[in-house]
């Protein structure tokens, strides 16, 4: 399935989801959320093999020489992220239209990893 098909959540967040992120309690660093992005389908292309986790340097989350937060990592296939490297970040917003339509990247990454970390490991 392609990943807009797969992510229709996206579709259903509302400004008191928004609203309701409490980004400050995030660990900067995790691991478990990492391997999860490895066991997704790429959400440029919905390929399903070997995907990778990409960190996004996006609304001040990261600076020179500084690694973004886990938080901000999407999960990207081979092919993808060579892509996103060679195509630059403004390639990827374009592949990603069916997420930047409904809300940005930052709040895709800060919700898809909000979701995983109070359902997943910190019950």
């Amino acid at each position: 399935l392609h990943p807009s098909i797969r992510h229709t959540w996206i579709r259903h967040i509302t400004n008191e989801d928004i609203r309701n992120l409490n980004i400050g309690k995030f660990p900067k660093d995790c691991k478990e959320y990492l391997q999860h992005l490895r066991n997704q389908a790429c959400i440029v292309c919905g390929r399903h093999n070997m995907s990778e986790a990409h960190h996004l340097r996006i609304n001040g989350t990261a600076g020179t020489s500084i690694k973004p937060p886990d938080y901000m990592c999407v999960s990207l296939c081979r092919n993808c992220h060579r892509d996103y490297h060679t195509k630059g970040h403004k390639w990827f917003e374009e592949q990603c239209s069916w997420i930047t339509k409904y809300l940005s990247l930052y709040y895709f990454c800060t919700i898809n990893f909000s979701r995983f970390y109070y359902k997943g490991v910190k019950k």
